[in-house]
């Protein structure tokens, strides 16, 4: 059963990609990505597109659900592309801060903590707390 989900992901990928990249609203986006995420993290072909077409919504168009998802799916599969999480980091400032609840700002956090930072280079290496340091 797993062989034909991933033959199935495969092709849905290659007609994915087939797409215009602003042919997708933020919340098709969100749940296609995040299906990726889940079924076939390894598409890396899949992913670039993904990411094209997440790069060219406006940043105002966002809103939070569809953020911490997209954030959350490409985290997962590890893509670690600066102009994507600087534009996501942008969508973010963009939503009205009324607009998030708790989870949305502790999730939002951590993803960008995790995958945006990179792009500042301000994250620390596992292991190296000052914390863990003064305990040792």
């Amino acid at each position: 059963v797993r062989y034909w989900i991933n033959q199935l992901f495969r092709g849905v990928g290659v007609r994915l990609r087939e797409q215009s990249t602003d042919a997708f609203a933020v919340d098709e986006v969100a749940t296609i990505v995040s299906a990726f995420a889940k079924a076939s993290p390894n598409e890396q072909q899949v992913f670039s597109f993904l990411a094209t077409v997440v790069k060219q919504v406006p940043s105002d168009l966002y809103d939070a659900q569809s953020l911490c998802m997209i954030a959350s799916a490409f985290l997962r599969a590890g893509v670690d592309q600066d102009a994507l999480w600087k534009h996501l980091g942008s969508a973010c400032l963009a939503i009205q801060p009324h607009r998030f609840e708790a989870s949305s700002v502790a999730f939002l956090a951590n993803a960008f903590a995790r995958g945006g930072a990179k792009a500042g280079s301000t994250t620390k290496k596992r292991g190296s707390s000052p914390r863990r340091a003064r305990s040792a």
